[in-house]
């Protein structure tokens, strides 16, 4: 049992290092020797413009040295790395590269020793870049013959986004998007965000193909499998930048379409794609034209009834991308219906104005629709269709639209609503009861009138004053002046004004506004004078003080003396003085008071007298 198992693991192990006897190189998919393999060898992206770089990676080399080449005469290397990218650029063409590994190896043995080595050159793998400026198709290389699809939805976008799906029968998947390289089930769906030109994405499964047991023929070491990783599928997605191209119509009725056809691809430093909008038709849509080099055309299909041309119809597109406009232009192939309509009143105060609609329309249509702020099917003509009263502040629009065989006619009428602004109105106010107390001179008192806003726009207001009392008189400051103000009335009472309550009514002018307020005329109390003198039996050569008592009147109080021996200059003008009399006899004094009005009192006899007596001390012998 030993001997068989021995021979059967010989056998495989010949098949499996059998060696080329010379330094050309064998043409093998990968791994063509335990001693000089690759994991995994790509080129990413798989399509560019000529003036952009790719980037060769490859992982997992077993290997002395790693050249890579291509067809276009590119040559780079010698690398030791087990891992390695290396940035290249293309020409236009669909340019190959391919990955090489050379090793020493021993080319002739004798009992286990190796008598001479060989250096030995392996081809292990290719890939292939697209330059040629065409949009490249999805390369979908299954090595293994277990993808059944893999696709991108959408392929072509100019969204940063895009939906990868994939059925295999490979097992687990690995998914790389040229940042990180993530396991995914056999068939499922994976979105991914994309950057601006091409994106590259492949799948990988695993490769297990064989088993390396140590030693020779006889040699019971362990086996071991052998694995490598193989892309079974790639593809590109292409993020571009649209250019926008703008159809509009003019003079046409509603229903033309449009097209537009190149560039699709590559354009200069693309990839660039039209995409337009016909702003007379109901669904606007963008479109993505197959490709068809740098020139676009441009086509317009008016509705029946129409001929149309387009201006410009082709041009050249240019970097960086702009805006491309073109214009058709619409002739009605016989006579459109011609539409007339009109409002009124065309302006109008809402929950009043009532607007009515008259309308005609020639040229035989077949049919008329209302729209807007009125609606239903209407008769080729109308006059005076009453709308109802209008309750909201805006403007409404009645548009009336009519066809017929050859095209279509659409007017409109208009009516402003607006908001009647308020009458103007205000009020009249006062500061109350003014008081004054009257005196034998003028004095004066005020009172303040308040005009208020209550509605609308201000208006200039004027005052009247009625039922003012005789010997009163007033003057006005800022007597006409726009509400919200104020209007004082200065009062001047004379001596001779009735005292008492009077009532005082204000008009304003317009509207006839009236405030009324109090005029208090208070009455001055009378002055009441009483004068002494002490002592009351002085003698001649006596001092004498006169002093009076003083109620009533309004102070402050002024004062004046009289009398017998009474100084005149000046005249005594305290409320009390000294004198010395040197005769006998009675003597008269008698002070008048006058207060703050000017109102006056005085004392009167008796009270104003004394009996000067006879003093010895002057006695005459």
């Amino acid at each position: 049992m030993k001997k068989q198992l021995t021979l059967i693991l010989s056998v495989f192990i010949l098949s499996l290092f059998v060696l080329p006897s010379s330094a050309s190189a064998q043409t093998y998919p990968y791994n063509p020797s335990p001693n000089c393999s690759i994991t995994s060898f790509g080129v990413s992206p798989t399509s560019m413009t000529a003036e952009n770089t790719a980037t060769v990676s490859w992982t997992g080399a077993y290997c002395g040295e790693i050249y890579v080449s291509s067809d276009a005469g590119e040559q780079y290397g010698p690398y030791t790395d087990v891992n390695r990218s290396i940035s290249v650029s293309g020409y236009p063409n669909t340019v190959t590269y391919e990955i090489s590994g050379v090793i020493e190896e021993c080319s002739y043995e004798e009992f286990g020793t190796c008598m001479s080595y060989s250096t030995n050159t392996y081809n292990l793998g290719s890939r292939s870049i697209n330059i040629n400026g065409e949009a490249p198709t999805a390369d979908v290389a299954d090595v293994t013959g277990c993808l059944v699809s893999f696709s991108a939805s959408p392929s072509v976008t100019s969204s940063n986004s895009t939906t990868l799906n994939w059925t295999s029968s490979c097992g687990t998947l690995y998914l790389n998007d040229g940042v990180s390289s993530v396991a995914v089930p056999s068939s499922g769906s994976a979105s991914r965000t994309l950057h601006k030109g091409v994106n590259a994405f492949s799948l990988s499964a695993t490769t297990w193909f064989g088993a390396i047991c140590g030693g020779w023929p006889g040699d019971t070491g362990g086996c071991q499998s052998i694995g490598m990783s193989n892309a079974v599928g790639t593809l590109s997605v292409f993020n571009v930048n649209p250019v926008p191209a703008t159809v509009t119509v003019n003079s046409c009725a509603a229903g033309g379409s449009f097209s537009i056809t190149g560039p699709g691809g590559y354009v200069n430093y693309g990839p660039y794609y039209f995409y337009g909008t016909d702003t007379n038709t109901a669904s606007p849509a963008s479109v993505y034209p197959s490709a068809g080099g740098s020139t676009y055309t441009i086509s317009y299909t008016p509705p029946s009834g129409y001929t149309a041309s387009i201006s410009p119809a082709s041009g050249q597109v240019m970097y960086p991308n702009g805006t491309y406009s073109f214009t058709a232009t619409c002739t009605p192939t016989g006579p459109v219906p011609e539409v007339t309509i009109s409002a009124s009143p065309t302006s109008g105060s809402v929950n009043s104005v009532n607007p009515q609609i008259s309308w005609s329309v020639t040229n035989t249509p077949t049919s008329c629709t209302a729209s807007g702020d009125w609606s239903g099917t209407k008769a080729a003509s109308g006059t005076n269709e009453s709308q109802g009263v209008l309750t909201s502040v805006r403007q409404y629009t009645y548009t009336l639209t009519c066809i017929n065989a050859n095209g279509q006619d659409s007017e409109s009428a208009y009516v402003d609503v607006t908001v009647t602004p308020p009458a103007f109105n205000y009020s009249l106010g006062n500061s109350g009861t003014s008081s004054v107390t009257k005196g034998g001179v003028d004095v004066y008192t005020q009172n303040t009138i308040t005009k208020t806003l209550t509605a609308g726009a201000s208006q200039s207001v004027d005052l009247s004053l009625s039922n003012v009392p005789s010997g009163v008189s007033y003057s006005f400051a800022n007597q006409t002046c726009s509400p919200t103000c104020s209007t004082a009335i200065n009062f001047t009472i004379s001596p001779s004004a009735t005292a008492g309550d009077h009532t005082i009514n204000v008009t304003g002018s317009p509207l006839s506004k009236t405030t009324s307020f109090t005029l208090r005329i208070i009455a001055s109390p009378a002055i009441i004078v009483s004068c002494t003198a002490t002592p009351s039996g002085a003698r001649i050569g006596d001092t004498v003080t006169w002093n009076a008592t003083v109620s009533g009147g309004v102070p402050p109080y002024t004062y004046r003396w009289t009398g017998t021996n009474v100084p005149t200059t000046p005249a005594p003008l305290t409320q009390s003085f000294n004198i010395v009399y040197s005769t006998v006899g009675q003597k008269n004094a008698m002070l008048t008071v006058t207060d703050s009005l000017s109102n006056s009192g005085s004392c009167s006899s008796p009270q104003g007298q004394i009996q000067i007596n006879f003093n010895p001390i002057f006695e005459e012998f």
